[in-house]
C-alpha cells in the first residue's frame, strides 16, 4: 500500500536516507545510489568528494560551481571531457542547445532532447551561468563546438580544450582558446569554492522553538535494502 505523507522531509547522511514525519521518525532506507528522487525534490551527494558532500539541487549555480572545481582541480580526468553536473565521462551525458524565438532569442539547454545525465533535473539559467559573477562564479556551461556538426551534443566549457585535443587534434588551439579561457576573477572565485567545498550550510530554523529537534529512529519501523 502506498501512502502519501504530508509534512514530510528527508535528509541524507552518506548512503542513508532518513524520512521523517513532523516530530516522528518513521523509517530508514539504505541504498547504494548517490541520486534519489523523492516526489518533487532531489537528494544528491557528490561522490567525487571523500567523504561525500551533500549538494542542494535547488541552488543550481552552487551545484555547477562545486562540480566545476573538481574539473579545474583535476580531481577527475579532464581528458574524459566530464559532464558539468555529474562528472561522468563523455559521451555518457549529452546536452543539446536551442535558441529562443525571434531575432533576440537566447540560447538555452533543450532539456527535452538532452539525455543520459542523472542530474539533468538540476536546471539553471543558461545566460546567467554563462558569465562568472559573485553569486554564480562558475561559467562552465554546455556550448556548441564550432568544428563539430550542428546536430552533435554541446561540450562543457571547462572541457572544451580537451575536446579540441581529442576530437580536432590538427587545429591550432590558440585560434580557439577564447572558448575556454577563464578570467583571473573566475579562477580566484573557483579557488575559493574549492577551499570551502566542505562547508555545508545548516538548515534555516533548525534551532528555533517548535523545530523538529533530534532525529530518533524506531528500530521496529526500520527497513534496510540489500
Amino acid at each position: 500500500m502506498l501512502v502519501r505523507l504530508a509534512h514530510c522531509y528527508s535528509a541524507s547522511f552518506g548512503n542513508i536516507v532518513l524520512t521523517k514525519f513532523t516530530g516522528k521518525a518513521c523509517f530508514v532506507c539504505e541504498i547504494d545510489q548517490n541520486r534519489r528522487y523523492h516526489g518533487s525534490a532531489w537528494d544528491t551527494t557528490c561522490s567525487s568528494c571523500v567523504p561525500s558532500i551533500p549538494l542542494d539541487p535547488t541552488k543550481p549555480h552552487f551545484f555547477l560551481a562545486h562540480m566545476g572545481t573538481h574539473i579545474l582541480k583535476n580531481s577527475v580526468s579532464p581528458s574524459t571531457e566530464p559532464c558539468g553536473l555529474c562528472l561522468a565521462p563523455s559521451p555518457m551525458c549529452q546536452f543539446f542547445l536551442s535558441k529562443g524565438k525571434g531575432a533576440r532569442g537566447q540560447t538555452r539547454i533543450n532539456y527535452s532532447k538532452s539525455r543520459g545525465c542523472p542530474d539533468i533535473g538540476v536546471t539553471f539559467k543558461y545566460m546567467i551561468a554563462a558569465t562568472s559573477s559573485k553569486t554564480s562564479p562558475c561559467s562552465n556551461i554546455p556550448i556548441s563546438c564550432p568544428l563539430c556538426p550542428p546536430n552533435y551534443p554541446a561540450v562543457w566549457k571547462y572541457s572544451m580544450r580537451h575536446h579540441f585535443m581529442n576530437r580536432h587534434p590538427a587545429v591550432d588551439l590558440t585560434k580557439w582558446k577564447h572558448l575556454w579561457e577563464l578570467s583571473r576573477a573566475e579562477i580566484a572565485a573557483m579557488d575559493k569554492v574549492w577551499e570551502e567545498r566542505r562547508k555545508v550550510p545548516k538548515p534555516k530554523g533548525k534551532n528555533k522553538k517548535g523545530g523538529l529537534g533530534p532525529l530518533i529512529i524506531s528500530e521496529a519501523h526500520s527497513m534496510r535494502l540489500a
